[in-house]
Formats: structure tokens, C-alpha cells, sequence
């Protein structure tokens, strides 16, 4: 049973290549998310959200989205103020709303460290190790491990 048949989300083009280097269809995305879900939804849900979105895939015209307005139907919203004006950021509950990310031509969801309702208490970070030209994927591994190590003795949880 594929994402299409079990999902509220009706993909349209399921069939678009979003990752040429790997192949990967905008229905792959899908099924990927939606075994992700369980282990993903609890460090993005009810967060404002950043998003890249690609119309054409990963090798064309992505561009980042904070206020996704009414470009995504049926995603859940959260006003926000900032700079003494309030902004409109999408947020995610559920694994509906990912694959509404995917069907929106989203291939990259940013998600803010605090929660909608307490944005000025963050309670989460990311630490984002890409390997950069040159470096082997092992290396940024074991930079990774480095890095959980040393939050450990600060007695953070990674």
C-alpha cells in the first residue's frame, strides 16, 4: 500500500523526480516521511517552520519560504510576532501535514527551537554537521559523535 492509498494528502505528480542524483520521486518522499513520522513529528510539531521549496526539484529554482500564506492548503498557521508586526509561519501536526509539505514541493522543513506558544523559550537546537567538499561522510560522523559526547557532560540530552 503506498502513502497515496493510506494518507488524507492526495499527491499530484507522484511521479516527479525530486532527487535526480538518487532518483527520488515526490512519492518516495512521501512513503519516506510516512515512516519517519513517529520519530520526526515530535521535534517539529506545533513549531513555525522554514521551508525550501523546489517547484522543479532539488537542481532548480529552490527558495526559502517563511510565510507560506495560502501556498499550502489546509497546513496548519501560527501568527507570530515579530519586529512589532505579526507574521504568518506554517506549522505541522500531524503526518498529513507532512506530506502537504511534500506536495507543496518542500524538500527541506527548518523548524524553529521553541514551540508556537512559547516562542521566546526555545527548548531545543540543532547542531547541522554537513560535510563540506572534501570532507568524507565518515569524518562528519565521528564529529558527530564528538558532539553528543560533550553535550552528555553538560549533562544535555542529544
Amino acid at each position: 500500500m503506498t502513502i497515496r492509498e493510506e494518507a488524507e494528502v492526495e499527491l499530484t505528480h507522484p511521479e516527479k523526480v525530486l532527487f535526480p542524483d538518487a532518483d527520488v520521486t515526490k512519492e518516495d518522499l512521501a512513503d519516506y516521511y510516512h515512516a519517519v513520522a513517529p520519530y520526526m513529528l515530535p521535534y517539529v510539531k506545533h513549531r513555525p517552520l522554514v521551508l525550501v521549496r523546489c517547484p522543479s526539484g532539488i537542481e532548480s529554482n529552490c527558495f526559502f519560504q517563511k510565510h507560506p500564506g495560502q501556498s499550502i492548503p489546509k497546513l496548519p498557521r501560527q501568527m507570530i510576532k515579530e519586529k512589532g508586526k505579526s507574521a504568518d509561519y506554517a506549522l505541522v501536526e500531524s503526518e498529513n501535514d507532512l506530506i502537504r509539505l511534500v506536495q507543496a514541493n518542500v524538500l527541506e522543513v527548518h523548524a524553529w527551537g521553541s514551540s508556537a506558544e512559547a516562542i521566546e523559550k526555545p527548548d531545543q537546537f540543532i547542531i547541522d554537521l554537513d560535510p563540506g567538499e572534501g570532507v568524507k561522510f565518515s569524518d562528519c560522523m565521528s564529529a558527530s559523535y564528538l558532539v553528543r559526547d560533550f553535550l552528555s557532560e553538560l549533562e544535555l540530552v542529544s
